[in-house]
């Protein structure tokens, strides 16, 4: 086969920091920078013996220095490096981020509560220094709204943009919770190294992505593929092409003139030929996508990327189930074109879910794939004359048209949660060992 990426440089599934040995050490490195601070204090504490702080005020002030070890560590988790996409998947970076933040909440309410009763059973007053505790209140405020938003954001039917904005409050909580840090007394060394990580990860988010991984592109064309669905071709840079993995996605923002302009990830749907243009194909789902119909030959659009992790080129299956649901078929399109310009014929079954026939993407292309990819479509709300399959992709479904390809195969799947859940659990009780099952979220 015939590797994806510019010719004379490693393709990017293969790239150093895919290693898991990366993958171990970027983990290790952040338990470290997590625990070992408050460790350290803790170990302090015990070290000093009798006569030193109640140990309820050693563990407020351990839980304290956590979670400024942990905002920092978040800053740099928030900030897109390719450095964590490459062994995880920015997906999945974004994911633990966000349960993470859940963590973080719980020790902010804790740090005081464990201060408070180590100071009373000091004899101590609360705070001889206004300030930061002020600035410590204001910290907790921010930081517990940004999360409590985040986690309840559509139950409260908060738009993704709104919420976006308000998100970046973050930085404020951050800067807040070091500014109360510095004011109570934080041991110099290890607060200017925490400042220093949130500072870096700040200066590449304003600076350094931007000229690293952005790209300014143009819009080359725009063609309906369904009645709610349109691909968005750009313009391939000259001289910065977008390198990407089959399967991988890309935060684009179009610019364009009296009509939205918002920064949302999707898939890079186009095959990874070399000098070929980036396309996103963008289903009218609400806000910003729905007006993709408006987009306009010549519009401008900013990319961030590629990021991700969803793509066979990383784990070389000798054959490929793939199982599509609506436009979830857009980082599987990636990797069969991707398979049909190199000339791989290694065996490829897709298995591609819809309500009804109207909703099938890419069917022309499709029907006109190689011998060696095998599609099938199911639709579950199919029209009276409809010939093919009806239902579900479930069990019985996938060993009725895909049991062959079991033995030795790897899956990919993407779609609604729902299906995915669906799937990937019928897979398992198929035998697919967790390794060779790979799902790709539709939202971070």
């Amino acid at each position: 086969m015939s590797e994806p990426g510019s010719e004379g440089a490693p393709p990017p599934g293969r790239h150093w920091q895919t290693s898991r040995a990366w993958a171990g050490a970027l983990s290790a490195a952040w338990g470290l920078c997590v625990l070992g601070p408050p460790a350290a204090l803790v170990a302090a504490a015990a070290a000093a013996g009798a006569g030193a702080a109640p140990a309820a005020l050693v563990a407020g002030r351990a839980v304290g220095l956590a979670v400024l070890a942990a905002l920092a560590a978040q800053t740099v988790l928030a900030a897109r490096p390719r450095a964590l996409d490459r062994p995880f998947g920015l997906d999945r970076v974004i994911r633990f981020h966000q349960r993470a933040a859940v963590g973080v909440a719980a020790a902010v309410v804790l740090h005081p509560l464990l201060a408070l009763q180590g100071l009373a059973s000091a004899g101590a007053p609360v705070s001889d220094r206004p300030w930061g505790l002020g600035l410590g209140l204001a910290a907790a405020a921010v930081l517990l709204a940004g999360v409590a938003a985040a986690v309840f954001r559509e139950e409260v039917r908060l738009g993704y943009q709104r919420w976006r904005r308000g998100h970046r409050a973050m930085w404020l909580g951050v800067g807040l919770a070091l500014a109360h840090a510095l004011a109570m007394g934080a041991a110099p060394i290890a607060w200017g190294a925490l400042a220093a990580v949130a500072a870096a990860a700040l200066l590449w988010r304003l600076v350094g992505r931007h000229c690293f991984n952005v790209r300014r592109l143009r819009v080359g064309d725009v063609r309906q593929e369904t009645h709610d669905t349109w691909t968005i071709e750009l313009d391939a840079p000259t001289d910065r092409p977008l390198a990407h993995d089959p399967g991988q996605f890309m935060f684009l923002r179009l610019h364009r003139r009296d009509r939205p302009s918002e920064e949302h990830p999707f898939t890079i749907a186009s095959s990874p030929v070399p000098g070929g243009p980036a396309a996103a194909t963008i289903k009218k789902s609400g806000d910003f996508t729905d007006t993709v119909d408006r987009t306009l030959r010549g519009d401008g659009a900013r990319v961030e990327g590629p990021f991700g992790r969803f793509s066979f080129v990383r784990d070389d299956p000798p054959a490929l189930l793939l199982i599509a649901g609506g436009v979830g078929i857009t980082p599987i399109m990636s990797m069969l074109r991707c398979l049909r310009d190199a000339g791989d014929d290694r065996p490829a079954t897709l298995l591609c879910a819809n309500r009804t026939e109207a909703d099938i993407l890419f069917r022309r292309e499709l029907e006109a794939m190689p011998a060696s990819v095998k599609v099938v479509h199911v639709l579950s709300k199919p029209g009276a004359d409809w010939p093919g399959a009806r239902g579900h992709v479930d069990e019985a479904f996938i060993r009725a048209h895909a049991g062959d390809a079991l033995a030795d195969a790897h899956a990919y799947v993407c779609g609604p949660p729902a299906m995915m859940r669906a799937v990937t659990g019928a897979l398992r009780r198929l035998g697919l060992p967790r390794r060779r099952v790979h799902a790709e979220r539709f939202t971070l």
